[in-house]
């Protein structure tokens, strides 16, 4: 037996969309905001949106596409298509607070982190792979 499975309507939707910000809203606390993200998501889809964020905060750096491919190890085809919704004003709230100065100099951390995984320890020219002529 299978079942059809009834697809949702855009307004219902957007109720639960607007249930879930509300509930994350809520949370009150980073350990409490991470945390409900954590029962949500598997492991694979926090990874891809920490990957989509950082895609977004490179091309807002002006690193190439190419360079972000291979450095985030993501396919050309992803970067290209948020690229292209970037180009469109798709992400001004995010690229908002890539703006502020901490908010920067926190995302250059992260993403150090996740680029030094399994890597030796850092030290003088560690970005230099970032630093070729394909920004």
């Amino acid at each position: 037996m299978s079942k059809r499975i009834k697809k949702l309507s855009q307004k219902e939707i957007e109720a639960l969309y607007k249930r879930l910000v509300a509930i994350l809203w809520s949370a009150n606390s980073r350990n409490k905001f991470e945390g409900v993200l954590s029962d949500l998501l598997t492991e694979s889809e926090e990874v891809m949106l920490a990957k989509r964020m950082s895609i977004i905060f490179l091309l807002d750096q002006g690193f190439s596409g190419y360079r972000i491919h291979k450095t985030l190890k993501v396919s050309q085809g992803t970067v290209s298509y948020i690229a292209k919704k970037r180009d469109t004003g798709a992400y001004a709230n995010l690229q908002t607070i890539f703006c502020r100065k901490q908010e920067k100099e926190d995302m250059w951390k992260y993403i150090e982190v996740v680029l030094r995984a399994g890597l030796p320890e850092r030290g003088k020219g560690r970005w230099s792979s970032l630093n070729t002529s394909t920004r």
